[in-house]
């Protein structure tokens, strides 16, 4: 009997220990749709239970071709609703940054100027040109050249931003030839209900014994017909699943200026 419980003991340690080398431990990974990333740090802090810490960074264009009508639109009620005059002397200042651009006039503090890459002088001289253009004639077109112009840099602005989470996972059920899967323990949170469905699937690369993990994020509203305490409607909230893939994925995204956002 004695001999028996001990061979149980073993047997038990040994379990609990294979479970804890099919785990994930850390590791980057893609997403497989958009220009985010995800690290992740994982340690098993009880039997059977993974505690996770994720760090999410995204890179986002800060707009996108398919606002610009709606934002002339609201540009042009905003005008003929508030017509905006320029001073004389924002005009004079107007024409010697074009000035300066164009290297007419010496800058008053030349080596902020000598910093400036050649993308930023040419925005900053179409720009100028746009504000005098409409100093010239302050009508509705002029106006709204100015907010193209804007809305142009913006496109060509990408915004990072990066949050952190925890999550803990537990092993799931398991069958013969199945690879490790680790499942979020989640339980409805909040005035929506909702409750983490993440996971991270394993699988071999490649005929090797190592295992590589990915992570797919998805969490489920069970409270549809909720709003929150900052009167956002539950139904609104994304359910859908993202893959967070091991492979490498690059993105070309044309960004010639770099804004970092809290979001």
């Amino acid at each position: 009997m004695r001999n028996f419980r001990l061979f149980f003991l073993i047997t038990l340690l040994f379990f609990e220990v294979a479970i804890a080398s099919e785990a994930p431990t850390v590791g980057l990974l893609y997403n497989t749709k958009e220009t985010h990333s995800l690290t992740y740090r994982c340690l098993n802090r009880e039997s059977n239970l993974l505690d996770c810490e994720f760090t999410q960074s995204s890179v986002r264009r800060l707009t996108s071709p398919e606002n610009l009508p709606e934002k002339l639109i609201k540009a042009k009620e905003e005008y003929n609703k508030n017509p905006i005059k320029f001073s004389a002397e924002e005009c004079d200042s107007y024409r010697q940054m074009i000035e300066i651009f164009d290297g007419k006039r010496k800058a008053p503090k030349s080596e902020k100027l000598s910093q400036m890459s050649a993308t930023e002088k040419r925005d900053g001289a179409k720009l100028g040109r746009d504000l005098v253009a409409f100093c010239d004639k302050a009508d509705e077109s002029n106006y709204l050249n100015i907010v193209r112009n804007s809305h142009d840099r913006e496109m060509r602005t990408c915004k990072v931003s990066s949050q952190t989470f925890k999550q803990s996972f537990q092993p799931a059920p398991q069958f013969s030839g199945e690879m490790p899967v680790w499942i979020a323990k989640s339980a409805p949170d909040g005035e929506c209900g909702i409750v983490q469905l993440s996971r991270f699937e394993s699988e071999k690369f490649n005929k090797s014994n190592y295992l590589y993990w990915k992570y797919i994020a998805r969490k489920a509203v069970t409270n549809p017909n909720g709003t929150t305490s900052f009167g956002i409607a539950c139904k609104g909230f994304d359910e859908n699943e993202y893959v967070y893939d091991w492979r490498e994925k690059e993105h070309q995204l044309g960004c010639d200026y770099i804004k970092f956002t809290v979001f």
